[in-house]
């Protein structure tokens, strides 16, 4: 069981940085992100020549990343939205576990130099 069938609003993919590691590394963060949107598009715009790629590089079968991509695909975001509502339950999560220390302004969490970020 996927824990977004148990908690819907829970992010069930997203990417998290520290203020300090995004002032240290906020160009390879960005690399980074570009990157996995360049995946995200790529695996959606061509799934199956990715997936063959995926497969051979994980030592998978093209069937089984296949099942993974249409179990879980659709949990990145494709465009960069991010939902409020979601980043909200994650917040409340993160302040019960002590990663955070404080309740913040949800769009206090939201890097935007990094992401094509439209809120919703």
């Amino acid at each position: 069981m996927r824990l977004d069938k148990v908690t819907p609003r829970w992010i069930s993919q997203i990417q998290y940085a520290s203020e300090d590691g995004i002032k240290k590394q906020g160009d390879d963060i960005r690399k980074v992100m570009k990157g996995l949107f360049a995946s995200i598009r790529f695996m959606n715009d061509q799934t199956a020549d990715a997936a063959e790629i995926i497969a051979k590089k994980i030592g998978w079968s093209t069937e089984a990343v296949l099942g993974a991509h249409k179990i879980s695909g659709n949990l990145m975001s494709h465009d960069g939205t991010i939902s409020l509502e979601a980043l909200s339950s994650m917040q409340d999560t993160l302040l019960e576990h002590g990663v955070i220390k404080k309740k913040l302004p949800l769009e206090d969490h939201v890097a935007r130099g990094f992401t094509p970020v439209k809120l919703g």
